[in-house]
């Protein structure tokens, strides 16, 4: 091979090259029925973390203590007797795609829940205002002091952000000595307080 002929094929070689980084820069949308292929960037779970959440699930309910089945995730809501994990996935799942319980009645929507599980878990869960056993023996008092995230948003007012600047300030204090220590937390004052005042209690 002369040395034209070496040259003329070592331009197109660099030709293709540039060529194709110019097309790996530029490249717009993929055209629809593309198939992508993308590296994996999820961490797999760690051993501490899932030694966690395990502990979590089975940490026993305090005294008092109750569980918003609207609002709490797979994990808390296995501390309810009898739920285990399929039945905690199933309820969230159920929620997802249903929408908030209306009632402790309505868990028996989800498959695997009958009257015998509702039955086990009625002392145990936040029930919705609606409901028949809430209107007959008002609502329980939560015990600020020993009550976790789920618990706290029960009450009126309190939200994911309130319910865990109330337990930093609880962290931050020891433990509250009183109700209006409430006023400690960011975003709760004196009207908040008032409508919180007979549906907590301090241990």
């Amino acid at each position: 091979m002369d040395t034209e002929t070496r040259r003329a094929a070592s331009t197109l070689v660099l030709l293709a090259v540039l060529g194709t980084l110019v097309r790996l820069v530029m490249a717009g949308p993929a055209p629809p029925g593309s198939v992508g292929y993308r590296a994996a960037t999820a961490q797999r779970p760690t051993l501490d973390g899932t030694r966690a959440r395990a502990e979590d699930a089975g940490r026993p309910l305090d005294a008092g203590e109750r569980i918003d089945v609207n609002v709490a995730d797979a994990t808390q809501l296995m501390r309810l007797p009898r739920i285990g994990p399929g039945l905690a996935a199933r309820i969230v799942a159920h929620r997802e795609r249903h929408g908030r319980f209306a009632s402790l009645d309505d868990l028996t929507k989800v498959p695997g829940i009958g009257s015998s599980v509702r039955d086990a878990v009625r002392p145990h869960v936040a029930l919705p205002p609606g409901d028949a056993q809430s209107r007959s023996s008002g609502p329980a008092a939560v015990d600020v002091n020993r009550a976790d995230a789920a618990a706290l948003q029960t009450l009126p007012g309190i939200g994911p952000a309130k319910a865990q600047a109330i337990l930093a300030a609880r962290a931050r204090l020891g433990r509250f000595r009183r109700v209006e220590d409430l006023l400690e937390v960011p975003g709760i004052g004196p009207a908040t307080l008032g409508r919180l005042r007979r549906l907590v209690r301090i241990s």
